[in-house]
């Protein structure tokens, strides 16, 4: 666990999560929405920051190993996926050689070029008109 922590400070000091940010400015600026929001008791604020740690420590290591292009050739649903081109997280290559490799009805991969891993955050205005553009398309089809 504290080996994952170490390299999750690392990619975030180095603008792999979100370009301007380093770990501590995201931990702080999740902490505080926590806070503010009427959504959130002290008491789920706690048991958030305790469930994304424990579902890191789950879920990564295996993450690390999967190969997608391998276990995942072929999709029967449209895929869309938002990527920004300075993720460190989920490499930017990798993202391309998925697209490329997988079938599906309708694949598209739209790059953020001014984003790391979360374009929705850094990129929202974009981010927001691929949801609406995704919406509208879904209902022109209907």
């Amino acid at each position: 666990m504290k080996r994952f922590i170490t390299r999750a400070r690392w990619v975030a000091d180095f603008g792999g999560l979100i370009t301007d940010q380093n770990y501590y400015g995201l931990l702080r600026a999740l902490l505080i929405s926590l806070v503010r929001s009427p959504d959130y008791s002290i008491g789920d604020v706690v048991r958030t920051l305790h469930g994304i740690t424990a579902s890191q420590a789950a879920l990564l290591p295996q993450l690390a190993t999967t190969d997608l292009v391998r276990e995942v050739p072929r999709l029967d649903v449209p895929l869309i996926v938002a990527h920004g081109r300075h993720d460190q997280v989920a490499y930017a290559g990798a993202a391309q050689r998925f697209h490329d490799s997988l079938t599906a009805p309708h694949k598209k991969l739209v790059w953020f070029d001014s984003s790391a891993h979360s374009p929705h955050l850094e990129e929202p205005a974009k981010f927001r008109d691929l949801l609406l553009n995704i919406r509208s398309d879904r209902l022109a089809a209907i």
